[in-house]
């Protein structure tokens, strides 16, 4: 489990197992409400995008299961068909952003007033 004060010091360190961990538990949560202390579905979607942008370079490759994870919700393996590395678990979360965005804010809400929040299984 990993508190959002945990992921920002990471960061703001630039430790890379930290942002990795961070990573893992970002794009695979609510799996063992691995992350805590977000208010809601924004704050989680600042940091995952905080730390996609902090892995841009990171050839080091992921578990196999965070490779599952990531092709299962973007709902397209070819990302990572060929580079299973952070870097490539990251650009791929990126483009497919707006997937976590729904899960984060049908989970936690939203804080944005314009911001419609969608079933976590609906595709934008």
């Amino acid at each position: 489990m990993t508190h959002i004060d945990d992921i920002e010091d990471a960061l703001d360190r630039k430790t890379i197992c930290g942002i990795e961990a961070a990573f893992r538990d970002l794009v695979q949560w609510p799996k063992d409400d691995a992350v805590r202390g977000a208010d809601d579905g924004n704050e989680l979607e600042l940091l995952l995008d905080r730390v996609t942008a902090a892995l841009a370079a990171d050839r080091k490759p992921m578990p196999d299961d965070l490779v599952t994870c990531i092709t299962v919700r973007s709902g397209d393996g070819m990302w990572l068909r060929d580079d299973r590395s952070y870097a490539a678990g990251a650009r791929a979360v990126a483009a497919r952003s707006a997937k976590w965005r729904i899960m984060f804010d049908a989970c936690l809400g939203s804080s944005d007033e314009g911001r419609t929040v969608l079933d976590p299984y609906e595709v934008p």
